[in-house]
């Protein structure tokens, strides 16, 4: 241990037969070529070599110093940063401001005997602390108090000041306390072993407000007044309810004192739904456990547990698992392994397999869309013409002309349901005049049962009376039965403009600008 300060003592020779520095190899008298100067505006103070020869001479980080040849700065001093040029300080060290004349000021390390005192610097701050100045006790003197500080590895730990003790973290005590009532009732104090015991046994006998799980023998009186949802060790006696609906069970189920080490905690109902508390240990460790049990007769029991383990918090169901709102179940583990959220598995729900897999049900949907590729649109037997239009590319139909594309019956779409064709168009005419869409497909299943030449179905728009405004854009939905469908047909599709049925013809061709399709979801995908 290092006895430091920011400068020598004047009864220094009196400590040295019991407190010595030694140094590594000692630095004798380094003087620097050019100038050494002596710095101070805010801590730590710093000592400069224009010369930059600090590193080269050896001085390290840790190093007592001493300096000669200086006018204000001559003492010992500890280095905590080594630098080619500059030497910083100690925080507790305090230089005057001074420039150096060329070769007049040497540093060196002390040799074996040197002894730094302990006294209070102009920052009146005065400290012990190894060499390397992490662990530390330090005194500081101000008007308003006198503190003392502990630091270990260069944190502070603890602080003694007109409050009292402060440790790192908690509250500052000041006390001692042999108050057996602990009625100052202060975070500041802290009591005795034998103020704690004449607490606890005072209060033992005390039968006017009993909280919590009580030995009845330690009770005054058998008519204790029993509060707050009290339960009370029996000795085998009979039961008693009292007047806040509190059971004393004096039955053989409940020992210990403040703990229940085994047996329950019952509530009866008229179906004999038990709800049972149990704690225990598993090899020392924390383990907590809620059982729900019902009772079925004859048919035995099932059980839910909800346990905690160490960290782990953990729901098991014999059968099922449901949790309802308004007398309607919302969620349903079923003891499968799936979980079924909306109406709990009944109709309308998403159902998560014990594998992940995601199925929906009843009116559990989502819609999909399969958009068609633009260029497709213009390749056909009569394929239209393309035109531009603004930002967009489209594709201008004369009657009879036709554009060929596919589409793949994806695996996530609703068996059953119908997939809708969505035609997106516009005509540069104003309103008067009707055209017609109609589309022919055909299913072809990837199993080398079907030709992709076979016969397909139609259907077709009826007369559509074009947009009021011209080159307005909007919508013409087709239907493809989802009857004649099956997941991971490919479906081939022929869109033409064809004749309208009455009404005039447009002067102006129409021109598609988007094909999409769009069909129901009750998956997530295919699944593996």
């Amino acid at each position: 241990m290092t006895v430091r300060s920011a400068m020598i003592g004047a009864g220094a020779k009196a400590y040295n037969d019991a407190l010595t520095y030694n140094s590594k190899t000692p630095i004798s008298d380094y003087t620097s070529a050019g100038d050494i100067d002596f710095a101070y505006t805010a801590l730590p103070s710093t000592i400069l070599d224009d010369q930059n020869g600090f590193v080269s001479a050896g001085f390290v980080k840790g190093d007592y110093i001493k300096v000669s040849g200086s006018v204000s700065n001559d003492g010992y001093y500890l280095v905590t940063t080594v630098a080619a040029g500059v030497l910083t300080l100690d925080h507790l060290h305090v230089l005057t401001p001074e420039s150096g004349a060329t070769g007049t000021i040497t540093i060196s390390t002390p040799t074996q005997g040197v002894v730094l005192g302990l006294e209070i610097d102009s920052e009146t701050h005065s400290q012990i602390a190894n060499k390397a100045g992490t662990t530390k006790v330090q005194t500081e003197e101000s008007l308003a108090e006198d503190i003392i500080r502990f630091d270990v590895d260069s944190t502070q730990e603890a602080q003694i000041d007109a409050n009292g003790l402060t440790l790192k973290t908690g509250a500052s005590v000041n006390e001692l306390s042999t108050d057996g009532t602990l009625a100052g009732d202060s975070d500041a104090a802290v009591p005795t072993e034998k103020a704690v015991k004449l607490y606890v046994d005072t209060h033992e006998a005390d039968t006017t407000n009993i909280h919590g799980i009580v030995d009845t023998s330690k009770l005054n009186t058998s008519d204790a007044a029993i509060t707050d949802h009290a339960v009370v060790r029996g000795d085998g006696g009979a039961q008693k309810v009292q007047d806040s609906g509190v059971i004393i069970d004096d039955s053989d189920n409940m020992s210990g004192v403040g703990t229940i080490d085994s047996g329950d905690i019952t509530v009866t109902g008229a179906d004999n739904a038990q709800l049972n508390v149990l704690t225990t240990s598993v090899d020392n460790a924390e383990y907590s456990r809620l059982r729900l049990t019902h009772s079925r007769g004859a048919g035995g029991t099932s059980n839910a547990n909800l346990s905690q383990y160490e960290s782990d918090l953990k729901l098991e169901v014999d059968e099922a698992f449901i949790i309802e709102t308004n007398a309607s179940p919302r969620l349903k583990v079923e003891g499968g392994g799936a979980t079924n959220i909306g109406d709990g598995g009944v109709t309308n729900y998403t159902q998560i397999a014990s594998d992940g897999e995601i199925t929906l049900h009843g009116t559990a949907r989502v819609r999909g869309q399969i958009p068609i590729d633009n260029a497709n649109l213009g390749k056909g037997s009569t394929k239209p013409t393309e035109v531009i239009v603004g930002n967009y590319n489209a594709w201008a139909f004369g009657i009879n002309d036709d554009s060929v594309f596919t589409f793949h019956v994806p695996h996530e779409w609703a068996d059953g349901t119908d997939i809708e064709l969505h035609i997106d168009w516009f005509i540069d005419e104003p309103a008067g005049d009707e055209i017609k869409w109609q589309i022919t497909w055909s299913a072809t299943p990837h199993d080398s049962t079907e030709a992709i030449d076979s016969a397909g179905a139609s259907i077709d728009t009826g007369d559509v009376l074009i947009p009021t405004t011209p080159k307005f854009l909007t919508t013409s939905p087709l239907t493809i039965p989802g009857a004649g469908l099956s997941e991971g047909d490919q479906v081939g599709v022929t869109l033409k403009r064809i004749a309208i049925t009455d009404g005039t013809n447009p002067s102006n061709e129409p021109a598609v600008v988007d094909v999409h399709i769009e069909f129901v979801k009750d998956k997530l995908g295919e699944p593996t």
